[in-house]
């Protein structure tokens, strides 16, 4: 299982060309693949699990927020994590601007493939079996592909005979002959027209080189994001707050005079202790007078009718203050 899922992450880090891809539980990173160093390795891991942290508060704050996946990018540089299922996150750093369908696309393949790994949780892979899964993942160098220099300079002398031979033939038999590029030739020319590419390259990237303005560090990038991916929760927990005054301004209360009301009958039945008993039971009951809402009130009479202890005037009571709603 371990040789599958370190395959999956292998062939998602080669598909989308990142430097950095890595399997996180909850917070912590369980497999991580990297071209980077160790330094850059452990800078990354720890800003990831930061980002990875500060969501759940989101999701505290707001249930329902379920993020499928987070994005933030810079000139050279991008950040992409895919949410699996809760505990379970995918997260890439690409160092040059990748193609976002892309990736996209290939996170979620990957997401599909270990979403119903019922062990993922418990997955952790130590650097011996990550040294010892990407040796056996390298293919093996095979006879074709090992170039034979004395079989190739054959090649070469074998060629330059046929075409001697064919050129003696041609002038015997006095046609004209047709002047043909030999391998020499061929492989100079083309050993030519690379170096003039190269040449080409480095001046361009002379060119942007001294063009090209001061570009953030990995680091900085990666702490604008987390920036402001706090900006947005924020801006959400005030959109809630202010959704709830809205809420609460707009919703009805009852007349505080209805309080007198319940007290005059209460009186009735239980005689002058009954104003005592009443402001405790809105005290215990956490009850704000001027804030009065139907289920308030409701409460209350039934806490205060456990006050009354002979049964008829207790119905009489509740019947009383029920004409008041």
């Amino acid at each position: 299982m371990k040789h599958k899922i370190f395959n999956y992450f292998k062939e998602l880090k080669e598909n989308t060309l990142a430097s950095f891809v890595g399997l996180f539980i909850k917070t912590d990173p369980k497999l991580v693949l990297t071209d980077l160093t160790e330094d850059k390795k452990k800078i990354i891991e720890d800003k990831i699990s930061h980002i990875l942290e500060k969501s759940k508060e989101i999701e505290e704050v707001i249930p329902d927020f379920n993020e499928k996946y987070l994005y933030a990018e810079g000139e050279d540089f991008a950040l992409f994590i895919y949410f699996v299922k809760r505990d379970v996150a995918v997260s890439s750093i690409f160092l040059e601007k990748p193609k976002f369908a892309v990736i996209l696309l290939e996170h979620e393949i990957l997401a599909k493939k270990i979403k119903d790994i019922s062990s993922i949780e418990d997955l952790s892979f130590d650097i011996a079996e990550i040294e010892k899964f990407e040796k056996e993942s390298k293919p093996k160098e095979t006879k074709e592909d090992t170039v034979d220099i004395e079989e190739y300079i054959g090649n070469i002398d074998r060629f330059e005979e046929k075409h001697s031979e064919e050129k003696e033939k041609q002038e015997t038999k006095g046609e004209e002959i047709i002047q043909n590029s030999s391998y020499e030739e061929f492989f100079m020319q083309e050993n030519l027209k690379e170096k003039e590419e190269n040449c080409e390259i480095i001046k361009e990237e002379e060119t942007v080189g001294e063009e090209a303005e001061e570009v953030p560090s990995l680091e900085d990038l990666i702490k604008e994001s987390i920036e402001e991916y706090e900006r947005k929760k924020d801006l959400d927990k005030n959109l809630k707050e202010n959704i709830k005054r809205e809420r609460e301004q707009k919703e009805e209360f009852i007349d505080p005079i209805i309080l007198e009301h319940i007290e005059k009958e209460f009186v009735k039945e239980i005689g002058p202790i009954a104003k005592l008993i009443l402001n405790r039971k809105m005290s215990e009951l956490n009850i704000d007078p001027n804030r009065l809402k139907t289920e308030d009130i409701i409460t209350l009479i039934h806490e205060l009718a456990k006050e009354i202890r002979i049964e008829e005037k207790k119905e009489k009571f509740i019947n009383e203050v029920n004409d008041l709603l």
